[in-house]
């Protein structure tokens, strides 16, 4: 009897230190279990000051997620959260700037996650411009249609 309960203890012990290492190594390999987005498209407004960056989920292969982030112009995607459109199961997907302050998310099917209608610079500062950032927005029309020029996704 002695000697099961020694054998118990030192089981436990041993499942107590490989959950430990487990956790250290998950969580030290900075952000390898994150998922991991590639850009697929950006689209200059027509006043060149920002982006309409497009990003898909290149880790999961069934329903791949896709992002749209507003950036300035030729800057990576600074806030990974900060997503203005996420869907997936796409089709008909396609991103156009109706003018500089408006920019068009067309699909025929998704199944949409998040969207926010405006965007605005928040801390951005764009150089040699006048325009003060707190006046300078983007308003994002969120258009169903039957356009099936890009499908980027597939259910």
């Amino acid at each position: 009897m002695h000697w099961s309960l020694k054998c118990v203890g030192i089981t436990f012990g041993l499942l107590v230190i490989l959950i430990a290492f487990i956790v250290i190594i998950r969580f030290s390999c900075d952000g390898a279990w994150k998922n991991d987005y590639a850009e697929v498209s950006r689209l200059t407004s027509p006043d060149l000051r920002v982006d309409a960056v497009t990003m898909i989920d290149t880790l999961r292969t069934d329903q791949r997620l896709l992002k749209v982030y507003i950036e300035k112009k030729g800057e990576k995607v600074r806030n990974p959260e900060g997503v203005d459109f996420a869907a997936d199961k796409v089709y008909g997907f396609h991103v156009r700037w109706a003018n500089s302050h408006v920019l068009e998310i067309h699909y025929q099917k998704a199944r949409i996650f998040r969207f926010s209608n405006i965007w605005t610079p928040g801390d951005m500062v764009f150089k040699s411009d006048s325009t003060p950032p707190a006046f300078y927005t983007i308003e994002i029309k969120l258009l169903k249609d039957g356009d099936d020029d890009l499908d980027i996704l597939h259910e």
